[in-house]
């Protein structure tokens, strides 16, 4: 299973066999005010920083966005750094998220509700943490329903006879998730934003809306998405960064 983008996929090789060369070569202390000689190293400069900005990933340090003074929102770090973000979730083994979601409330049907509308379930269990913290009866104050916070007319759209039932509920999430990230091609942080404010709205400010609500429920999102990735991934590297996992092997 993978969630990258078909232009990203072929660069995995490439940047799994740079990323062990850095690593190789690479001192592991170095005393302050030491300057190393630049080593002379035939991997694209493009492929080395892109290979950081994954590892970064993978490190606590990474969730930024976390209220802390002169932090920078998350949505903004995933921005600026797409392409390694991409990389780094669609690493995620099959089996390693499986396992992942049976820690999470309702896994199996929103693990079944996302491979049905090709989404990864990591993401929509993100969404119904941040929309609802898992409660089936829940009810915002602007009237949306259920898990993943269905409004009544785009669950009507969606064919839900029962927005309060977990299935149908998180089967139309999933399938509107899906159809958002078409409608963004494919860019999280704005099909996110259309999830809260809705498509039109973010079509309306070119992008991201000024709303504070929806850059909070955004980050809220994608912390714990991250988190589940990060926790998938080291389920199945135990012993730290595995390159094959990059490769594809």
């Amino acid at each position: 299973m993978t969630f990258l983008q078909p232009g990203l996929r072929s660069r995995t090789t490439a940047i799994a066999v740079a990323a062990a060369a850095i690593l190789a070569a690479a001192p592991r202390e170095t005393a302050p005010g030491r300057h190393l000689e630049p080593r002379p190293m035939s991997i694209p400069l493009e492929d080395v920083a892109l290979f950081e900005q994954i590892q970064a990933w993978l490190e606590p340090s990474s969730l930024v966005g976390s209220g802390q003074p002169g932090s920078d929102p998350l949505y903004e770090a995933i921005h600026l750094r797409r392409e390694s973000f991409e990389l780094f979730i669609g690493a995620a083994d099959e089996d390693a998220v499986r396992a992942r979601m049976q820690h999470v409330p309702y896994g199996g049907l929103i693990l079944s509700a996302a491979r049905r509308h090709d989404v990864d379930p990591l993401l929509v269990a993100a969404v119904v943490q941040a929309e609802s913290s898992f409660d089936t009866e829940a009810v915002s104050s602007q009237g949306a329903l259920g898990l993943m916070q269905m409004m009544p007319t785009t669950a009507e759209q969606l064919g839900v006879a029962d927005a309060y039932d977990p299935g149908q509920n998180l089967d139309a999430g999933a399938s509107y998730l899906a159809y958002l990230l078409r409608r963004a091609d494919n860019d999280l942080v704005l099909a996110l934003a259309g999830y809260n404010a809705g498509p039109g709205t973010v079509d309306r400010f070119g992008g991201m809306p000024p709303f504070r609500e929806t850059r909070g429920f955004i980050n809220s999102v994608l912390r714990v998405y991250i988190a589940h990735h990060r926790a998938a991934w080291a389920a199945v590297n135990p012993g730290g960064l595995d390159f094959a996992v990059l490769a594809g092997g």
